[in-house]
């Protein structure tokens, strides 16, 4: 899920609505909003016509405005879930919503209003600094000479929207109404930390069946027709024993170059590839994309993702009820300071960093699997030679060639999606680096096994580490 409503929902489901001391006047509350409301999008207006501005400037050099632009966008992000969050903890919008409307008891309704602003200035951010990227398209084709199809703004904006935000907002609100509906039951009203099991696993469980179908109905895509360029992609699946329902086109506009995969249940699996890929490739560098979604299904990544949240979130809150209650009985504090989980505040730098490492390791591995599966296609040299102890290093040979192709397949995207080698990601990690590490690997195809085996035994012990830490702090809280 998209970080910046990951935030969003956790905010909502956590923070209680509880009497703020001495709170301002209604009226005071409201406009407090929406100045802050204001500022933010002033902000990002900022950043997006300085670009503009220094676009113009340097008609011949457009790497380092787009350097500033894509660092400043990055940290506007965090800065409109910094405020997100002050607004529902210091200015009491989760308490004006449930409390002042009386719609505590409604389900997904609070918090639908509650999310309402906020969604509200992610999907007006988007739209202020999709102006800079139709500068940069306007920049590039004037230096090309080269003129795009010509394709209405408003529909670039339109696809842009459906895309970023469409799947997320559909999830956020399935969540936050499976959460509701758990808690107007109340079957756990005894054991908070039952009832927050509970919810997390259930919200887990369905997401697995929602997320595809949120993601299908919330993007433009349609079935790719039957083809070489299917039919080769369909043997390549076949021959890595990778079952899907379908292999859809992401119809972009030509305004992005990706592809993705959802869906742990084969049922409903999609692997989407977007249009730019399906043109702006060789039928070679296509596979290898496709091998690269592949292999986040052979390695069964999303299943890992699942069950690495899952146990870390139980682990997290009983370690934060052993951490509240010793506070209590060390300190002699009230339990009402709590008025947020101490595993809320535990979570953020915790996933920031273990699911940040991890799904940068996962990356890589995606990436090895484009690389095999590019080398699969790569003619043989073994057959064109006599001696038959040279198999195994015409085996290596087509491995580096693979990788060759997929390293260049990457460079391809990297340019057609405007970004260069400094452009960081979370999920991804920098992108020079995940470059060298297929340079690297292209000179030592056998890292990959290594790569792998390394990355898999590192999963597997910070599983058993979580497991352990939970039985501790449980026969703790036992006690």
């Amino acid at each position: 899920m998209r970080t910046t409503y990951l935030i969003f929902v956790l905010v909502v489901l956590s923070i209680p609505s509880f009497p703020l001391p001495q709170p301002p006047h209604l009226l005071v509350r409201f406009v407090t909003l929406f100045l802050g409301m204001g500022f933010v999008l002033l902000s990002a207006e900022y950043i997006a016509l300085r670009t503009m501005r220094q676009l113009a400037r340097n008609q011949r050099n457009l790497i380092a405005p787009l350097q500033w632009f894509s660092k400043w966008k990055g940290r506007h992000r965090i800065f409109r879930a910094i405020m997100f969050v002050f607004f529902a903890i210091f200015l009491g919008w989760n308490n004006i919503v449930r409390q002042e409307f009386g719609l505590g008891s409604w389900i997904a309704i609070d918090d639908l209003i509650i999310l309402l602003p906020f969604m509200l200035i992610e999907i007006i951010s988007t739209a202020i600094f999709h102006q800079v990227d139709l500068t940069i398209d306007q920049t590039i084709e004037r230096r090309s000479g080269v003129a795009a199809a010509p394709i209405p703004h408003e529909e670039k904006l339109w696809v842009q929207l459906r895309t970023e935000h469409g799947p997320w907002m559909l999830i956020a609100l399935v969540v936050l109404t499976i959460h509701d509906v758990i808690d107007w039951f109340n079957f756990a009203e005894t054991n908070q930390a039952m009832l927050a099991v509970a919810s997390m696993g259930a919200m887990i469980v369905i997401s697995l069946i929602v997320l595809p179908l949120a993601i299908r109905m919330a993007l433009p895509l349609r079935s790719m027709p039957r083809g070489n360029v299917r039919d080769e992609l369909e043997a390549w699946a076949t021959h890595e024993k990778i079952r899907f329902s379908d292999i859809l086109i992401w119809r972009t506009r030509h305004s992005l170059a990706n592809a993705a995969v959802t869906g742990i249940l084969p049922q409903l699996r999609y692997i989407f590839i977007s249009e730019t890929i399906l043109h702006q490739l060789s039928p070679l560098e296509v596979i290898g994309v496709f091998g690269h979604e592949v292999g986040h299904v052979r390695h069964r990544h999303l299943l890992k993702f699942f069950v690495f949240v899952l146990t870390s979130l139980v682990m997290l809150i009983l370690v934060g009820a052993g951490i509240e209650r010793w506070m209590v009985q060390q300190w002699r504090l009230n339990e009402s300071l709590f008025l947020i989980p101490l595993y809320l505040w535990l979570a953020v730098p915790y996933f920031y960093f273990t699911l940040g490492y991890f799904s940068r390791r996962f990356e890589r591995q995606a990436d090895i699997a484009g690389c095999r599966a590019t080398a699969s296609f790569v003619p043989d040299p073994a057959s064109s030679m006599l001696d038959e102890s040279s198999v195994a290093e015409s085996i290596t040979i087509r491995m580096r060639e693979g990788t060759l192709l997929f390293l260049g397949a990457m460079r391809k995207v990297t340019l057609i999606n405007g970004m260069d080698g400094s452009h960081w990601s979370w999920r991804q990690g920098r992108l020079s680096d995940r470059l060298r590490f297929l340079e690297q690997l292209a000179i030592s195809p056998e890292k990959a096994t290594v790569f792998n085996t390394s990355t898999n035994r590192q999963f597997l012990l910070s599983l058993a580490a979580i497991v352990v830490i939970s039985l501790v702090a449980y026969l703790i809280l036992s006690l």
